[in-house]
This record gives structure tokens, sequence and C-alpha cells, in this order.
């Protein structure tokens, strides 16, 4: 999938989070999930691009997200939040340093979450994911992402959650399955 259609996916994927959101008259809990490809494809030395490498652009596509999902619950009243985001690998990689970032990127808001906590989400997603993308880069070691898998094993206990606008966001080159997993 090329750069232009994801931009415009991504564009769809948060216009029509807002767009719903202002049909209704209760504000809609969020549940956003990311499911990171840290396949060979972010390598800068195997997949050189002079326009933007590959993992840079991963890193605006999940900042955009995190803006968005952050002026939403910045809308909402206090004693409304019930929302939540998080990032998930299929499999998981290796490297204990990824696996300790990214738990960094699981927040989640509910009525005793205070304006700081609502902030640092900024400070955490303007720099945890690119720790996690430098760390697979430096580490060589791609454990790439079996999204077929993940959607057969995990995604209803992971990324679903009752009374909520679940959203799952895959970044990704496009390939469904690493290796065969039926």
């Amino acid at each position: 999938m090329n750069s232009k259609s994801l931009n415009i996916l991504l564009g769809i994927l948060i216009t029509s989070f807002f767009v719903k959101e202002s049909k209704a008259q209760i504000p809609q809990n969020l549940n956003i999930s990311f499911l990171l490809d840290l396949s060979d494809r972010i390598s800068p030395q195997k997949n050189p691009n002079a326009t933007m490498q590959y993992y840079q652009r991963d890193l605006q596509y999940i900042r955009s997200i995190e803006r968005a999902f952050i002026n939403y619950v910045k809308q909402k009243r206090i004693l409304q939040l019930n929302d939540q985001m998080q990032v998930f690998f299929d499999p998981e990689p290796g490297n204990a340093e990824i696996n300790k970032l990214s738990q960094q990127l699981k927040v989640s808001f509910n009525s005793k979450s205070n304006k700081s906590n609502i902030e640092n989400v900024d400070k955490v997603f303007a720099t945890v994911p690119m720790k996690i993308y430098q760390s697979a880069i430096k580490d060589n070691h791609y454990v790439g992402s079996d999204i077929w898998s993940f959607f057969k094993n995990k995604v209803e206990d992971y990324c679903i959650k009752e009374k909520h606008r679940n959203i799952l966001v895959i970044i990704t080159d496009g390939y469904i399955i690493k290796t065969v997993s039926f």
C-alpha cells in the first residue's frame, strides 16, 4: 500500500470517528488499539526511502491518531471518561526494552483522571514510539507481524471492549500472513 493510500485511509478513519460522535448525544467511549509491524520493512538499510523512512511515517500516523484521541478526551466531561489506547505486537518482540517501552503506551482515562494525566500522554507519545522503532532497528532482529494470527487468537481479548467504540489501527506494509498460521 503506498503512502498516498495510507494517508487517505488515515484521514477517513479520523474523520469517521468524529462524524459519528457529532450525531450521538452521549459521547462514545473510545478503545483505540495499534498493531505495529516491526518487520524489516522499517529498516533504513534494507528499505531506504529518500522522501521519508517508513518508520518515520509510522510515527506520524501514530502521533496523528494519538492527538485526535487526546483532543476527543479533552472535550468530554471528567465523569464521562472511560477511554483507552494501547499498542500491540504479534509476535511479541524478543527485545525486553521494546516490551517495556510499549507498556508506557497503554493509557486509560476514567473519572479519576486529571488534566496532567491527559497532558502526559502527549509527552509519552512524542518520544516512546520513536524509541521502540529505534530499538527494533538497532537490534536488527525483525520479528515481523502475523496479522492473521492476531485476528484469529487475540483481537477479541485485546481490542474489543463492551460499550466502547473499538478501533484497531494496523500499521504494516500490507502482508497479512508472516507464516502459515492455520
